[in-house]
This record gives structure tokens, sequence and C-alpha cells, in this order.
């Protein structure tokens, strides 16, 4: 008797969790065919809802101003790449940048913009997405502004191979927000890191012992995002000292951000970081033409000098 009664229940259970699962399914189904229903009403579009700005926002050692906003897609073409474009303007003109990074400077006529590409599937359904716009980019003076952000939604067709031109596709919902900041004080400078000495030893050396010198260079960076970036050095290839006269490109820096000289082993897979150090902008300012620098980690020497204006 309590066999049956055992083996009834778990029938029973089973009927339950059978049943669970269906009408999971058919939720998963009626949410997809909902999402898609919401597609098909935005047509071509993109609605973009809860656009939020932060004027005191900060990628890794950069500050600037930060965008979240929440997207769906409607018809758009899932393989064709999409980018949220970010405009700044202030009182209804184009803010110049002063960054010569393709995802911070239009080409066209050298304004200020942020990039992101966006995720276009599934195609109905809301996702996040983030912009980060810094303050060193800005071709402001430094004190209180207002400036606009205007989104664009950009479809790229794959104009190397194709031969189109990328296009603008419309926005539904909020498309632009006004912010005050304060601009802080910048430089414009330029940096070479003219000797490099490491301990002897190679990243690889246990897996390729022939291999016990390093290939250097040395890299510039203010935040990992598009445009943080600002110069690296040629390869000196299988050597333990180093030496380089040319410098960086002229690249501005704000009071307030920090610049990583990394000391950088390169190779197949990628660069091994052997050392590295940061400096504000009056720290950077204060080496002068040449000066020695502690960087750290496996480097023994290393000497930089600035130029600024």
């Amino acid at each position: 008797m309590t066999s049956s009664n055992h083996h009834g229940t778990s029938r029973r259970r089973g009927g339950i969790a059978a049943g669970a699962v269906v009408a999971a399914l058919l939720a998963a189904a009626g949410g997809a065919a909902r999402a898609e229903g919401g597609a098909d009403r935005l047509g071509g579009a993109i609605e973009i809802r809860r656009l939020e700005v932060d004027p005191d926002a900060r990628l890794e050692d950069a500050n600037g101003v930060g965008l979240d906003l929440g997207y769906r897609l409607g018809r758009v073409a899932a393989d064709k790449a999409l980018t949220l474009v970010a405009r700044v303007n202030e009182q209804g003109r184009p803010v110049q940048s002063l960054a010569w990074s393709a995802a911070l400077r239009d080409r066209n006529d050298g304004s200020l913009h942020g990039k992101k590409q966006l995720v276009t599937v599934p195609r109905g359904s809301w996702r996040e997405a983030s912009l980060f716009i810094p303050f060193y980019a800005m071709k402001l003076s430094p004190g209180p502004h207002r400036i606009e952000v205007k989104l664009e939604a950009v479809v790229d067709a794959g104009s190397c191979k194709t031969g189109e031109r990328p296009r603008l596709i419309a926005i539904v919902g909020e498309d632009r927000a006004q912010v005050s900041l304060t601009k802080p004080a910048y430089s414009m400078v330029q940096v070479l890191v003219s000797r490099i000495a490491v301990i002897g030893g190679h990243a690889d050396a246990s897996i390729w012992p022939w291999r016990a010198r390093p290939d250097l260079r040395w890299r510039l960076r203010v935040q990992a995002g598009a445009g943080g970036v600002m110069h690296e050095s040629e390869v000196r290839d299988d050597t333990s000292v180093a030496s380089w006269s040319t410098y960086s490109r002229r690249f501005p820096m704000s009071q307030g951000d920090l610049l990583t000289i990394a000391v950088l082993d390169k190779d197949v897979m990628g660069h091994d970081e052997m050392g590295s150090v940061k400096l504000s902008l009056d720290e950077l300012l204060a080496l002068g033409p040449s000066s020695h620098v502690k960087a750290g980690g496996k480097v023994r020497d290393l000497v930089v000098g600035v130029k600024a204006r």
C-alpha cells in the first residue's frame, strides 16, 4: 500500500514538473513573440529609454561624462554592425575634439563624439549600453559649461567590402540630454621614454630557454576605453636595455587624470607588462626633459622626458 502511494505521488510530481516546463516554454515563446511584436511596431528604428548622463563619471584613470541607457531594435538586420554615436554640442555648436583617436574625433569636421557598438540580437529585446566621453578630449576652456549630448544610430553595411556608405536609422524615444559640467584644466603634452633597462630573463624563458631577452616597447595610456591609448613606441627586439629618441604625438591630459607609462615585452599572443608607473599631470610636468622614474616590477631604469604647452 505504501509503495503504491509512493509511486502515485511520483507520477503526480512528474506531471506537475512536466506541466511547469511546458508552461515555462510557452511563457518564453510568448515573451519572444511580444518582443518580436514590439520590434515590428518599431519598424526599422531603434528605441531608447532611460537615458542617464553623469557629468562626474570615471573610466579607469580618466574623468569625463558617462551615459547609460536602455535600448531595443526594430527590423534592423542582425548581420550589420549598429553603432551608437554621441555628439557633444554647446549652444548649438559642435564641441571640437582635442584627441586624435577616431573613436573620439569625427574625421570630417574634427568634432567630438563617443561611439559604442550595440548588440543587435535578439531583435526587440531590451538591452543596456554605456558610453564614456573623457574631459581630456573636450576642446573647452576650464570651468563650468552646459552641453547637450545628441545620439545617432548608424548602420555600417560593411563599406570596405560592398562599397555601401554608413547610414542613419531613426531613434524613437530619448535621443538627447543636457547636462552641466565643470571642465578641469588641461595641458597638451608629449612624452618620450628615452631609456629602459630591465632585469635579465624573458617571460617565456621557462618555455623557450633560448629566448632569454625581451622585445621591449613602451605604451602611454589614460584609460582602457576607446581613445585611451595615447602612444605605443617601436619595438626593440631581443634586448634588456633599449633607447628611443622620438616623442609621442602631442596629446591632452586633464587635472585629475593619471597617465600610465608601461614597459612591455612584446609577444606573439600579446604583451607582457614588465613594469609601469602612474603619474598625475603635475607629476608629469615636473619631469622636464629627462628624469629617472621608478616603475617597479622588472624595470631597473626608466628615463622619461616631457614637453608641454
